[in-house]
């Protein structure tokens, strides 16, 4: 199948859809395997078939389902599908990722997803939500970071990792594209192919020794300090014509670690 956006009408019957899928699964105490049942399986492929709720968009593309669960490999293909179509016109293309949304659904909306929230499968209009759109995003992604983005897409198509939920609530990282190749240098294990451990958050709860209570703690080297020193050396210096080696020796100590790996 050529790939296709949904019709104002086939739009509006992929919303009511999704709440009666996000109903049923609800009934079963969120267990997705049983809440999203054979009947509302079909009522989705039928949905993606109809011709008359949807439109082709043009292009020599076949679409397929891809074999992996890889939400790196799943951006990657969804970005090399998408080359031949004017980026402007597809990037806030609501009814092109919700028909896309639509076409992926059994691998998006999988028995081990976390999460139903509408906004995982439905394009929001907010920035705090658009991007968690788990076929836009992983375009995205793909589309502005290349390889260092698979630091934000390490997981399964039906995942948003914490890297990525940190990543993209802030603005500089949208325009100093060279922070998403610093932060692949510093965080990504590439012996071992996966995120390192520990820095994805830049605080964490730490229990008081000798005490039930837990403290908020700043997370030395975190993905969140990277922001908050290249926030602050975009004040300094000319960041965007500076090497990202080079940027790197400019972090403190704490990155000490992260640097020698």
């Amino acid at each position: 199948m050529k790939i296709r956006e949904f019709t104002e009408e086939g739009n509006q019957q992929f919303h009511l859809l999704y709440k009666r899928i996000k109903e049923s699964v609800l009934n079963y105490n969120k267990d997705i395997e049983k809440g999203y049942t054979p009947n509302l399986k079909k009522k989705m492929k039928e949905l993606v078939a109809d011709p008359n709720l949807s439109i082709d968009i043009g292009g020599t593309v076949e679409l397929k389902i891809p074999s992996s669960d890889s939400q790196f490999l799943f951006g990657k293909y969804i970005d090399e599908v998408l080359k031949e179509h004017n980026e402007l016109k597809i990037f806030n293309n609501e009814k092109l990722w919700n028909w896309l949304s639509a076409y992926f659904f059994d691998i998006i909306f999988h028995k081990k997803a976390k999460g139903i929230s509408e906004h995982r499968y439905l394009l929001s209009d907010s920035w705090f939500t658009k991007y968690r759109h788990l076929v836009r995003t992983p375009w995205y992604m793909h589309k502005i970071y290349n390889e260092s983005s698979k630091l934000f897409l390490h997981g399964a198509t039906y995942f948003g990792g914490n890297y990525m939920e940190q990543w993209i609530s802030h603005r500089i990282n949208e325009k100093f594209t060279k922070a998403a190749d610093i932060a692949f240098d510093l965080y990504y294990d590439k012996k071992n192919d996966e995120p390192k451990s520990g820095y994805s958050h830049k605080f964490i709860s730490k229990k008081v020794t000798g005490s039930k209570k837990k403290v908020k703690t700043l997370v030395p080297g975190s993905l969140g300090r990277l922001i908050d020193k290249l926030n602050q050396y975009n004040e300094i210096y000319n960041i965007w014509e500076m090497d990202r080696k080079e940027i790197i020796q400019l972090l403190p100590k704490e990155f000490d670690e992260l640097k020698e790996h």
